[in-house]
């Protein structure tokens, strides 16, 4: 048969097939197994591997081979008169063929041996999702150890079918995520396929708290996880220390109340300093207390009202069926940090409401121009009285 004979026929097999096919290719994974084109090597031997490459595919649910007849991809691309290294050639291919997946390859004869070549062309996605190149020992039986790396590498195919995926983000980036123990990454992790299974997951960084987790994927699951890190404490600085590194020269004497009215103020030379905790007849101490804890109060009414709206916010979103794992996860991280807020406004607020009351009880029952806090300064330090 002469050359332009052969494409003619090819042109019609390729009409043929794509009018019988074309109500299976509906299916999003229809898929094309092309033969696999030997180089060098017997054509018996090419035409096993590719049987041996069809029955694998024909074993994965994703895909629904389609194509009976043995088509070479090398002839396909020459009737479309295209490159088939590229991908825009590879998608008329699939098209031609009423397919949206092409597996083709190659078996080259080499100095030390032969080289086996696969792949897998997803028209949706246009790229080719999967491929493989192995050296097969020329020394060895061909067909068995070629098809020891075929049947590898589709049951690396069967396994990302149920495999399931896990995404894990966090608040900080670029913590480390182990999966039982075993380091997998760092967020923001996303979509990760791993083995269905029992699984703990630890998402820790240097400098805040760890966060963990256990839980059981399933087949084709998909977990979406949110692993909120709480920074840890810095270390306080010594108090002592800082004392001593700061001291100067001068000399400070705190004395009794007794003592200043008496008199005795150490040296008797000096300027008298008088800094009044009342300005115009005014407590302006015991107002400020009074001032502060009331603003700090209206702040916790206010986060127990943010505190009910969050709860009635969850509640809805759980009967509606939208709350999912990691909006939970984020409400009731939430809904503590409000409620230490509220608790920490409510007692601040209580406490200096009432000492800022008291002392401006015990003040009104004092002289008006009585000052609250007396210091006097001294060449050999400084005084101070406090009156109550």
């Amino acid at each position: 048969m002469s050359y332009k004979s052969s494409l003619i026929s090819l042109s019609v097999l390729l009409f043929t097939l794509g009018g019988v096919q074309s109500a299976m290719a509906q299916s999003s994974q229809s898929m094309a197994v092309l033969n696999i084109e030997g180089e060098g090597v017997k054509a018996e031997t090419a035409e096993t591997l590719t049987s041996l490459v069809r029955g694998e595919a024909q074993q994965i649910a994703k895909y629904q081979v389609v194509n009976a007849t043995p088509i070479n991809l090398s002839e396909v691309v020459l009737l479309l008169g295209c490159d088939a290294s590229s991908v825009e050639c590879l998608s008329l291919a699939a098209d031609q063929l009423s397919v949206n997946t092409l597996v083709y390859g190659k078996f080259i004869k080499e100095d030390a041996g032969y080289r086996l070549k696969l792949s897998i062309f997803d028209a949706t996605s246009v790229k080719i999702t999967h491929r493989m190149q192995k050296v097969i020992p020329a020394n060895g039986d061909l067909v068995f150890d070629a098809r020891q790396e075929i049947e590898s590498f589709f049951g690396q195919i069967k396994k990302e079918q149920v495999a399931a995926k896990l995404t894990i983000s966090s608040n900080v980036r670029g913590a480390q995520v182990l999966l039982n123990g075993e380091p997998s990454g760092t967020t923001p992790l996303q979509q990760l396929l791993v083995d269905p299974g029992t699984y703990k997951i630890q998402v820790k960084k240097d400098g805040f708290t760890e966060w963990s987790a256990e839980l059981e994927l399933g087949e084709r699951s998909n977990m979406k996880l949110r692993a909120p890190l709480k920074p840890l404490p810095k270390e306080v600085t010594n108090p002592t220390t800082t004392s001593q590194s700061s001291t100067t020269s001068t000399q400070t004497t705190v004395v009794s109340d007794t003592s200043v009215q008496n008199g005795n103020t150490g040296g008797g030379i000096g300027e008298d300093l008088n800094v009044r905790a009342r300005r115009d007849g005014v407590n302006v101490g015991a107002v400020s207390l009074i001032s502060v804890g009331g603003v700090a109060l209206i702040g916790s009414a206010i986060t127990a009202v943010r505190m009910n709206q969050l709860s009635q916010e969850l509640t809805d979103q759980a009967n509606r069926g939208e709350l999912s794992v990691e909006d939970r996860e984020d409400g009731i991280n939430r809904g503590l940090t409000l409620q230490r807020t509220h608790r920490v406004l409510l007692g601040a607020g209580a406490a200096m409401a009432v000492i800022g009351g008291v002392w401006l009880a015990v003040d009104l029952g004092k002289r008006k121009d009585a000052n609250a806090v007396t210091l006097k300064f001294s060449p050999t330090g400084v005084q101070g009285v406090v009156r109550w």
